[in-house]
């Protein structure tokens, strides 16, 4: 009797992996589900409200901030604008006598806006000094 040779495999991957099915063999059968998420992720939607809910005090803010957070909840949210509104409702809010309380307290929640916007969310950090 003789035997079927052995073969060895194996895989090496030089960088992330994340998301890859790796098999070594023959005949191997492989199944993958995954779960892909559009639109603006829940903790930049929160980040949204608690900006919208601290600029709500004056109607110029609250308009604006209203219509980021609005425009944030549609499917595929278009962060230029979002960050435009963003950028206009706290340029008006810096005239408001309490502004550094007010910035102390949203700061972690533009940057975490900021963050998800990109290039188009940066100017919006520095409008908390």
């Amino acid at each position: 009797m003789t035997r079927a040779p052995t073969v060895k495999q194996s895989i090496a991957i030089g960088g992330n992996a994340t998301g890859v099915i790796q098999t070594a063999g023959g005949g191997n059968t492989i199944t993958q589900a995954a779960t892909a998420t559009f639109g603006t992720p829940p903790e930049v939607l929160q980040a949204l409200d608690a900006i919208r809910a601290a600029l709500a005090a004056n109607p110029h803010t609250r308009v604006l901030a209203d219509a980021a957070a609005e425009q944030a909840k549609v499917k595929n949210p278009d962060k230029g604008a979002i960050a435009t509104q963003l950028d206009r409702a706290l340029t008006v809010a810096k005239t408001i006598p309490d502004w550094m309380d007010v910035a102390g307290k949203i700061a972690p929640h533009v940057t975490t806006a900021a963050a998800w916007l990109g290039a188009q969310g940066n100017a919006l950090l520095a409008l908390l000094r």
